[in-house]
């Protein structure tokens, strides 16, 4: 960790244990992402949880993911509930951080995919890290994962570099598909090798995958479906697919945090964001599809994010758990044998 940043954790851990999270307040203290989607909450759920419990809700932010700001405070936990990543949930879940949720209090629970359940958190929405395409660089859309190697898109393929969870999403995907997986990567890597002559950059954060697409010396990447959209509406001539063979998901999860006090009170806050208001703006706003399954999206909405049974069976669900064990070894290669 570097030093500012753990300045930075320290000092929101000692704000908070001295402030706004002291035990006689009335406050469910959650650990969320900022921006559009603390909107959201702030729209459809704070409001309410505070007239159904009394209790005021305050929400947090990342700074770059959660299991800084939670295992700072392991000891003498600041935060009640924690909005995370599926990588960051498997760290946490490894390390014990997170409670085992009674799904008894959850009233949503019936009307979620089943893969939503996990034994420590509930996955509340799914996107998909699918091939965003420049529609004017392609007669028709691409269909298959394989149509990145294409030769014609030499000099034009962007990647994620590792280990942000989009490249690694993709080299997992890719090892799938060339008989290997998480327990045997080298056909992911020997893939890659094939893919290198193709690759104009490795994007580190969205923003530059963004302005390369803007810039036109990307015409097709493995990213977050909801930047095509993103993309669209500032006049990139941007679309995405999801591959025939499937995409792997990137998920929010929402779990209850290792020695909180308020566990029931939290998964009363948990069912609150499962609701259709909640799940369906989360949809308009960030372009994430909801975990609830009974939740009726309109068509414009409904056409582009992972809805309905057909979108969330193509999603390709990761062993995280095991990708976060190997994380530091892959990218030493990765650093080695690609993006070198």
């Amino acid at each position: 960790m570097k030093k500012s940043f753990a300045i930075t954790v320290l000092a929101i851990v000692a704000g908070l244990s001295g402030g706004t999270a002291n035990a006689e307040e009335k406050v469910l203290n959650v650990l969320s992402y900022g921006g559009p989607w603390n909107e959201v909450q702030e729209q459809h759920v704070l409001a309410r949880f505070k007239e159904e419990t009394g209790y005021d809700v305050n929400l947090g932010q990342q700074a770059v993911n959660a299991v800084p700001l939670i295992t700072a405070s392991k000891e003498n936990p600041v935060w009640d509930l924690v909005w995370m990543s599926a990588e960051d949930h498997a760290v946490l879940s490894r390390e014990g951080l997170l409670e085992p949720l009674n799904y008894g209090n959850l009233h949503n629970a019936a009307n979620l995919y089943d893969n939503a359940r996990l034994e420590d958190g509930v996955i509340t929405s799914y996107a998909a890290v699918a091939m965003v395409y420049n529609t004017e660089k392609f007669e028709s859309p691409p269909t298959s994962w394989q149509d990145m190697w294409d030769p014609r898109l030499k000099g034009h393929v962007i990647v994620g570099d590792l280990p942000h969870s989009y490249g690694m999403s993709f080299l997992v995907m890719t090892a799938r598909l060339a008989g290997g997986g998480e327990d045997n990567i080298d056909p992911g890597f020997a893939r890659m090798k094939e893919l290198k002559p193709s690759i104009a950059a490795f994007y580190k954060n969205s923003g530059v995958a963004n302005q390369l697409f803007q810039q036109g010396e990307a015409w097709i990447a493995p990213w977050y479906h909801g930047r095509a959209k993103y993309g669209a509406d500032r006049g990139i001539p941007l679309d995405y697919v999801i591959p025939e063979e499937g995409a792997p998901p990137y998920l929010s999860v929402l779990g209850v945090v290792k020695g909180t006090d308020k566990q029931a009170l939290a998964e009363r806050f948990i069912d609150m964001c499962l609701d259709a208001a909640p799940q369906t703006g989360w949809a308009e706003i960030i372009g994430a599809g909801p975990a609830n399954k009974t939740v009726v999206l309109g068509p414009e909405i409904a056409s582009r994010v992972p809805y309905g049974p057909d979108q969330i069976s193509k999603l390709v669900m990761l062993d995280w758990k095991k990708i976060v064990e190997m994380q530091d070894e892959w990218t030493e290669r990765w650093r080695k044998e690609i993006a070198q």
